[in-house]
């Protein structure tokens, strides 16, 4: 079952209605309860469940609160972008992963991108034998090797990261909050969780590893009362306030340490505490 791994982030903004859990693969935010797993509150995902979505490659959220009886994520792994790419001014939906493909190939892009510069190699998570930019290198356009320098659909994800349901779980089970194709920012509404994050305070948040692709992430924030997009968030990161993580399984917890980029140009960014499982 996957893990939810539980990092500590201060926070440096008030005021502020929305919080955005950046990942560069399949993962979600578990606590506090986000608006993308609003399908919880559904009987096919309440109390813990999780059905199949999608008839291509059938898949779901699945999720453990360590020794909790119920973690309720309903489909909110499946708000995502599919086929982006470093470089790209756009998404294209296809997620296929395929070695070295550039998702804009008639695109420049800065040589700092791929060859190493942006993301030192210490960091990878993927492919660690290949030489930065290389033939070898097949990972090198993908977004981890240039955090925040890939396009999204849309800020908080769109529904199946598709408009139509694709290979590698680019689906949607439509519900009365979304359907497959629609952008996170537009349908889902804000979801009172009890939660408060006070300026200059630590707060806890968990996030759910669904599907183990490397990589890496950060907490960032939207101010209320504005649009809720990728520039709104990225103008407010969060700092992580911990060194380790600690990954709550069904039968026990295990501490982690916490990779922080800590130089270059994708510094305050976490690498994500497992491997990929296909490097």
């Amino acid at each position: 079952m996957p893990p939810a791994v539980a990092p500590l982030a201060p926070l440096r903004a008030a005021l502020l209605a929305s919080a955005v859990f950046t990942v560069r693969g399949h993962a979600s935010m578990i606590s506090p309860p986000p608006r993308n797993a609003i399908d919880s509150s559904l009987p096919p995902w309440s109390h813990g469940k999780h059905p199949m979505t999608g008839w291509i490659e059938p898949y779901n959220c699945r999720c453990t609160n360590g020794t909790d009886a119920e973690c309720n994520s309903g489909q909110s792994c499946f708000w995502f972008s599919q086929g982006c790419t470093i470089g790209c001014a756009a998404c294209d939906g296809q997620g296929q992963r395929f070695p070295s493909w550039d998702h804009c190939p008639g695109t420049a892009k800065p040589k700092a991108f791929t060859d190493g510069t942006y993301l030192d190699k210490k960091w990878w998570t993927a492919n660690f034998h290949a030489k930065p930019g290389s033939y070898d290198d097949i990972w090198r356009f993908h977004p981890w090797r240039a955090p925040g320098k890939a396009p999204v659909f849309d800020a908080c994800g769109k529904a199946g990261g598709t408009d139509k349901e694709v290979f590698n779980a680019g689906a949607f089970n439509a519900t009365v909050h979304a359907m497959q194709g629609d952008l996170g920012s537009e349908v889902l509404k804000p979801r009172p969780t009890g939660t408060v994050w006070r300026r200059g305070g630590t707060a806890t948040a968990r996030w759910q590893m669904t599907a183990q692709h490397g990589g890496g992430y950060r907490f960032r924030l939207c101010r209320r009362g504005e649009p809720l997009t990728e520039e709104c968030f990225q103008r407010t990161p969060l700092a992580f306030a911990s060194t380790t993580h600690r990954a709550l399984f069904a039968d026990r917890v295990v501490e982690l340490p916490a990779t922080q980029v800590d130089s270059g140009p994708a510094e305050g960014w976490m690498r994500m505490p497992l491997p990929d499982r296909d490097p």
